[in-house]
């Protein structure tokens, strides 16, 4: 009962942006209530006729009339919870995709992208569709309890004894039930793992197949035991679920036995319509029963997933604003002369180790209009750098300044559309997407033929032909997008590490050059320090710490 709940709430608190959201749920509630009814009253009339009590055609048309409520009162509602549910599916992705656009890039790299993905894909589906079958357990839950009353009617020593019986019945249920939903949350941790190894395979498939080594253990020593493991747990629940549904039937051929044949004469003499009527209702009612009993393994994966959508919404609450127009005119007015990063630290804790790697305290200034190359050895701190530089990232101390304003939390969002970024894990999307100026194409074409594309890859209302290139070229499609979004400081993060020697050159004597004589400021993450001579400065840093800022071709 505790996850039907929770899923109802969960339903309604979704389903909040639907006109008359409320209005309609109550509507598939009695709809689904109303065809129980109409089950109930099918029960009644047969009882009736079988005992030869009623023929009439009153009777007959009594019959046909909820012959005709049950189907419509069930379509009604069906149809009133579809829209609901499928309302629902839309604003828990809105919500989450949102939560995780305004979530701080290092919670999100905590979480993981793995478990984000299940839960957008396999607990969202999981929701949905226990929310479909609402309509029809309330239904079955309706007859069911419309079945007992009615066995009241007819008798209330036999209801009595029915009562008794579906008690027991239930105390019966609870312990498969309670281990059943163990092994449900256990199987929906397993599905984070198992989207980390989905992951790995296709992001990883051109290493797993130039490796038969790697491949084969990735297969035997990685997938095959998360796999088992996911399988153990659901094959637990689903067998402690069956379990629990035979218990019940096993309670109900009871129930018939005692009616059929051990209670007229020991607990009284009772007509032939009410044992008629009872067996009859106890018959119908199995159905439903078992349809209910069927429909809990669902509820209760549905409660789970429900559980982890909800602890990732916590988890993920957005600390960061949007931008009005105020704040974005003050951070990114063309007059701003320097960026200054003031006794900025960051800490974190190294991939699967237990020590931490602490950057700073870092004094640095970035002036405009100039090129600065940041340099240093792998794990010194340069992409933690570039990224407090871009707002990624907030200091656990000291201050980020455009000037003399702080870069606080409400101007975060403001501050970062100063930047232009290619990443060295850089995504690449396929449609110039955000980019809106007038001739956007011809734009597009033209910067192609100057990063040598223009017979790889056309441009057509905005969308690239292909992305399907070299890594290389991958990048200058990436340098495209930068190019177009024309901001006022452009970040490359080792972007000519995947360059053939010729175009390597031409991003550094050519293209580096042209962006400082728009005024562009540009800071550049390198190694080819043959070309360091294109830069106003050199920013070496060592273990976290800033050991130089000097001018090229001067000794650091």
């Amino acid at each position: 009962m505790g996850s039907l709940t929770k899923l109802f709430a969960f339903m309604l608190r979704f389903a909040r942006e639907v006109r008359f959201a409320r209005f309609l749920i109550a509507v598939a509630v009695i709809g689904g209530i109303l065809a129980g009814v109409s089950s109930v009253g099918l029960v009644s009339i047969v009882g009736r006729v079988l005992s030869h009590r009623q023929q009439s055609d009153q009777v007959f048309w009594i019959f046909v009339a909820l012959c005709v409520a049950l189907p419509v009162c069930r379509f009604v509602s069906d149809l009133s919870l579809i829209g609901i549910a499928e309302r629902s599916q839309f604003e828990l992705r809105r919500v989450l995709f949102e939560q995780i656009l305004g979530a701080p890039l290092r919670r999100l790299e905590q979480v993981g992208s793995a478990r984000m993905l299940a839960i957008m894909t396999e607990d969202v589906g999981v929701i949905i569709g226990a929310m479909t079958t609402l309509p029809l357990l309330i239904m079955h839950l309706a007859i069911v309890l419309g079945c007992l009353i009615y066995i009241t009617v007819l008798s209330w020593k036999i209801a009595l004894i029915t009562l008794g019986v579906i008690v027991v019945a239930v105390i019966g249920y609870q312990l498969p039930n309670a281990r059943a939903t163990v092994h449900f949350s256990r199987q929906r941790e397993a599905w984070d793992v198992m989207f980390e190894l989905f992951k790995g395979l296709t992001s990883g498939i051109k290493e797993l197949k130039i490796h038969q080594a790697r491949r084969q253990a990735f297969l035997v020593d990685r997938f095959e035991p998360a796999a088992r493991r996911r399988m153990h747990y659901r094959v637990r629940g689903l067998v402690a679920f069956s379990a629990a549904r035979a218990w019940g039937q096993i309670t109900l051929f009871a129930l018939f036995g005692v009616i059929l044949f051990g209670i007229d004469g020991r607990f009284g003499d009772f007509t032939d319509e009410a044992l008629a009527g009872s067996v009859v209702a106890l018959l119908y009612i199995m159905t439903p029963f078992e349809v209910l009993l069927g429909a809990l393994p669902q509820i209760a994966q549905a409660a789970a997933a429900v559980h982890k959508a909800e602890e990732l919404e916590s988890e993920l609450k957005a600390e960061e604003f949007g931008i009005t127009r105020q704040q974005l005119d003050e951070v990114t007015e063309e007059n701003w002369q320097e960026l200054r990063l003031e006794g900025v630290v960051y800490e974190y804790t190294l991939e699967d180790q237990d020590e931490s790697f602490t950057l700073g305290p870092i004094d640095l200034t970035f002036q405009r209009g100039e090129v600065t190359f940041i340099i240093g050895g792998n794990g010194s701190g340069k992409t933690t750098l570039t990224k407090l530089l871009l707002g990624l990232y907030r200091p656990d101390a000291g201050v980020v300044r455009l000037d003399d304003q702080v870069i606080d939390l409400e101007r975060l969002e403001a501050y970062r559309q100063l930047f232009s970024v290619v990443f060295s894990d850089f995504y690449l999307f396929e449609d110039l997407i955000g980019i809106n100026s007038e001739g956007l194409d011809l734009q597009a074409q033209d910067y192609l033929e100057k990063l040598h594309l223009e017979k790889k890859v056309k441009i057509e209302d905005g969308r690239l032909s292909t992305v399907e290139l070299s890594q290389g070229q991958r990048k200058r499609l990436a340098l495209l997008h930068a190019y177009l979004e024309d901001r006022q400081v452009y970040l490359f993060d080792e972007w000519a590490a995947d360059q053939d020697p010729v175009f390597k050159q031409i991003f550094y004597d050519k293209l580096l050059p042209e962006l400082k004589s728009h005024g562009k400021t540009v800071i550049v993450v390198s190694h080819d320090d043959r070309y360091y001579e294109q830069g106003d400065r050199l920013i070496k840093l060592v273990d976290g710490k800033v050991l130089s800022v000097v001018k090229p071709g001067t000794a650091a």
